[in-house]
């Protein structure tokens, strides 16, 4: 137990940062509404990581002493300008990249660990490019799903 807290926090403390450096913390709206045009998948804004649809990969049972929580790299890009700068979880373009990056990165840890990965709201590229005078794209909830896995520990 101790073991698997030990390694649990460190990654939680990983996510958090890829979550912030991703673009997705707070920042002061000015009116401009930076809502996703899909819609997730949940009631609420924050995605729901009980829904086993907003996970790319959700060990049924656990049959290793090690998990591993998987975060692909950004994959969403926009195809048009007025595409929304930040995907819900659900956007197909995302979950397809996303597949495809789980498939090259994470299957190599599947014979020694159980796998979590879930869906997160990613901010697109392009944020990278905005002024820093204007107001940035946020996403809401829960950071890179750390609080869905939080149960399976």
């Amino acid at each position: 137990m101790m073991k698997k807290l030990a390694i649990t926090i460190p990654l939680i403390l990983v996510v958090s940062l890829v979550g912030l450096i991703a673009g997705c913390g707070s920042s002061s709206n000015d009116g401009k509404s930076s809502t996703p045009s899909s819609t997730p998948s949940s009631t609420s804004q924050t995605p729901d990581y009980s829904n086993k649809a907003n996970w790319l990969a959700l060990p049924s049972s656990t049959k290793n002493k090690v998990d591993v929580f998987f975060l692909y790299p950004t994959v969403y890009q926009q195809s048009s300008p007025s595409d929304p700068m930040v995907c819900a979880i659900n956007n197909p373009q995302m979950q397809e990249g996303a597949k495809a990056a789980f498939s090259r990165d994470a299957t190599v840890f599947a014979p020694l660990a159980d796998i979590y990965a879930p869906y997160y709201e990613q901010a697109a590229i392009a944020v990278l490019q905005l002024p820093l005078d204007q107001p940035q794209p946020t996403c809401s909830g829960d950071p890179a799903g750390c609080r869905g896995y939080l149960p399976h520990v």
